[in-house]
Formats: structure tokens, C-alpha cells, sequence
């Protein structure tokens, strides 16, 4: 060693860090909202699935519910769960938008799964309620028979 120089030794914590190139990711979100998140939430993985098509290229897809919905809410908030989709491909190609996602996209139009909420019971079922003097009725009818019980 020269005179002057300085020997540094590492300290007794030293760890190594390695790192790769892992390829390209691509995630998608959807707020499901309401009643049955969970049946909610196998339907969407269905319909993205099939949408996808052929997922051969992607080394990962993985689909996971983040939070849960109280079960009777008083807010739009507390009924909401984040419903994730996250992709992994080692090429660009798979995880274009055309092939990730548009597919994914189109589903808005014609199926999301975000709107059941319960409503009055005047959606199903029909009413009407006069008074005769002293007395009050109300009558309850539906408009199909398979709507009855």
C-alpha cells in the first residue's frame, strides 16, 4: 500500500444487489362496486380472459380484488373495491395496446360488472294505496308471473 493511502473495508452490513432486465408489465384497474364483488369480480377475469385470447406471450397474468365492501354501505366509497390485472411479457409486442388494452376496453361498453345497487322495491313491483275514511290500502301487484314470489 502507498504511503498516504487509506484501506477501506466494507462495513459488516454490506448486502449485493443484482439486477436484469424483466421484461415489460402492463396493469389495468376496474372499481367494482355493490353487492357480490367477489361473483363480480370471477365474471370480469372471464370476460378479460376471453378477450385476451391467446395469452402464450404473457409470462404472467394475474388478477386480485384490493380491499372489500362493507356490506351494507351508506357510501359509493365503502362499496367500491379495486379489481386489478396485472401483465408480465418478456416482448413489448403482447402488452401493446391492441393486444392489451383495447380488449380490455371494448368491455365497458357491453358489460361492467361496477352498477348493481338495491333499489326500491317499486322497480319490481307495483303499488298503489288510497284511503276510504278511516280505513287505508295499498295493493301490490307485478307485471310478470315469474316475478311473484
Amino acid at each position: 500500500m502507498a504511503q498516504g493511502s487509506v484501506k477501506f473495508r466494507p462495513p459488516p452490513l454490506t448486502k449485493v444487489g443484482i439486477t436484469v432486465k424483466g421484461g415489460f408489465y402492463a396493469e389495468m384497474q376496474w372499481f367494482l362496486v355493490g353487492l357480490d364483488i367477489e361473483a363480480k369480480a370471477r365474471t370480469m377475469e372471464g370476460q378479460i380472459r376471453g378477450a385476451l385470447g391467446d395469452t402464450l406471450m404473457l409470462c404472467v397474468l394475474s388478477f386480485s380484488l384490493n380491499g372489500s365492501a362493507a356490506e351494507d354501505h351508506t357510501g359509493h366509497n365503502l362499496a367500491t373495491v379495486d379489481f386489478r390485472v396485472f401483465a408480465q411479457a418478456k416482448g413489448i409486442a403482447a402488452l401493446m395496446p391492441n393486444k392489451f388494452l383495447m380488449p380490455m376496453m371494448d368491455l365497458i361498453m357491453c358489460a361492467y360488472l361496477g352498477g348493481t345497487v338495491r333499489g326500491p322495491l317499486g322497480w319490481l313491483v307495483r303499488t298503489r294505496s288510497g284511503d276510504k275514511g278511516s280505513n287505508a290500502n295499498v295493493r301490490f301487484w307485478v307485471r310478470h308471473e315469474d316475478e311473484y314470489e
